[in-house]
């Protein structure tokens, strides 16, 4: 049984599964780390793919496994994997980083978020939609804005889930910045959809564009706070 181990790729090729439509790379914060190819049997080839937040966990997948329940794994081949991203339901690439094509600049954000109302228990902004098709199409700069953690609470059983996501290091006149968020902020729930893990976070953003308002229940120093968001 022959096996190629790929720490590295040199060059890119188009998978299998793609070759006939143009290549779409993964915004998802994943990192490919190896590849172990199966020459014999390609369905046995495995992948080692880190999750690029913290606590960056790594995993060994085969195809048809999930990664970190934001992908699936399609194909493996010597210079990257096909994933199919379970936010989007899309096929994408993930590949070695300097395979990856340089990144595009994105465009200047063409206004930012009005707050238009604050009281002690609710703040109320306007978006334009030029704003949110700007970070419908880069997500990773919402990603970049501000650190979220999860926030763990103890159930009766003694048992640690996730409750929401505390916000840190809140980068100056980024998006976390822009909507008023504080450090020490945690989200609970956006629509009343309760944030137990970073799927839904991830499903959650891939939403956005296609959101006319939306209230994002916050917990700060003790206190529920809601954002109020509507699209203008």
């Amino acid at each position: 049984m022959k096996f190629v181990s790929i720490l590295c790729a040199t060059s890119l090729t188009l998978f299998p599964l793609l070759q006939n439509t143009p290549p779409i790379y993964s915004n998802l914060p994943l990192e490919l780390m190896g590849i172990v190819r199966n020459v014999g049997s390609p369905a046995r080839s495995v992948c080692l793919i880190r999750f690029a937040l913290p606590p960056n966990n790594v995993e060994t997948l085969r195809s048809g496994e999930k990664a970190f329940e934001l992908a699936e794994v399609q194909n493996i081949d010597t210079d990257g994997v096909v994933i199919r991203n379970l936010v989007s339901e899309g096929l994408e690439y993930l590949t070695f980083s300097k395979n990856r094509p340089s990144p595009i600049q994105p465009s200047p954000i063409p206004a930012v978020p009005q707050v238009t109302a604050i009281s002690p228990d609710r703040i109320d902004i306007n978006i334009s939609t030029d704003v949110f098709e700007h970070y419908a199409k880069n997500l990773p700069e919402i990603l970049d804005s501000a650190f979220a953690a999860p926030h763990f609470r103890k159930d009766k059983d003694g048992k640690q889930s996730i409750e929401g996501f505390e916000i840190s290091r809140i980068k100056e006149a980024g998006i976390a910045d822009r909507m008023k968020l504080q450090n020490g902020d945690i989200i609970l729930a956006v629509n009343g959809e309760p944030l137990d893990s970073l799927a839904t976070v991830m499903r959650l953003l891939g939403k956005i564009q296609n959101m006319a308002e939306g209230k994002m229940s916050v917990l700060r120093g003790g206190r529920k706070l809601d954002f109020v968001f509507k699209r203008k």
